[in-house]
């Protein structure tokens, strides 16, 4: 006995152990994300400091010094790529532009923009070339007598700009067989009138405003 208690046993009776018949192993469920979860512990680690200003300031300040790296690395590395500037010749009349967003959350942009004077297109004649401005509709600037037309219809660049210059086409052979039919249609240039009138104040105004004297500072 005296042996038993210092090893510190417990001792059963025969009477005690029926009460463990009926018993169930009970085992904990495991968790729905385990420590060794990099993925939960990133997202973890990421919603605790979601809301840290500081954090925030380190964030934008690698940022930055990841563009001055840039800039200091690897754009000097471009000027291979430099070529000679060529002035436009004389038969390139048609302009092609493909805004490009510089950022590195930008979202890839196909629109392409097409810009030419009506004057400058060849084998026209006068009463063609009146009817490829009625034609152009609102695209036609008067002022300018140029045209613009934009497509962004299709994922690719070259795809938008091959359907403007099917675009073009068209008018120009529209314009060829309209001819006689369009010639007495006048010109509509509604649409280059400026949506908000000039604002006109009673000259009355003018003169109290030079009566005021002007006090100085």
């Amino acid at each position: 006995m005296l042996r038993n208690c210092l090893l510190k046993r417990r001792l059963f009776s025969t009477t005690s152990f029926p009460r463990f018949q009926f018993s169930k192993a009970i085992f904990e469920p495991p968790s729905r994300f385990e420590p060794r979860d990099e993925g939960f512990m990133n997202e973890l680690e990421n919603d605790m400091h979601q809301n840290n200003a500081s954090l925030g300031l380190l964030l934008e300040h690698s940022k930055v010094r990841q563009y001055y790296r840039k800039a200091a690395y690897e754009l000097p590395s471009l000027t291979m790529y430099s070529e000679a500037y060529q002035p436009k010749h004389v038969g390139q009349v048609l302009v092609f532009e493909s805004p490009i967003q510089m950022s590195s959350t930008a979202t890839p942009f196909s629109k392409v923009v097409l810009k030419f004077k009506v004057d400058n297109l060849p084998q026209l004649q006068q009463n063609e070339r009146h009817v490829l401005k009625l034609l152009a509709g609102v695209r036609y600037n008067s002022e300018t007598d140029e045209v613009k037309m934009s497509c962004n219809k299709y994922p690719s660049s070259l795809q938008n700009k091959l359907f403007l210059a099917e675009s073009l086409n068209s008018l120009i052979s529209e314009s060829k067989r309209l001819k006689v039919k369009f010639a007495d249609i006048p010109l509509d240039t509604r649409h280059m009138k400026k949506k908000r009138q000039d604002l006109r104040f009673p000259k009355a105004w003018l003169e109290q405003s030079q009566q005021m004297p002007f006090e100085k500072e």
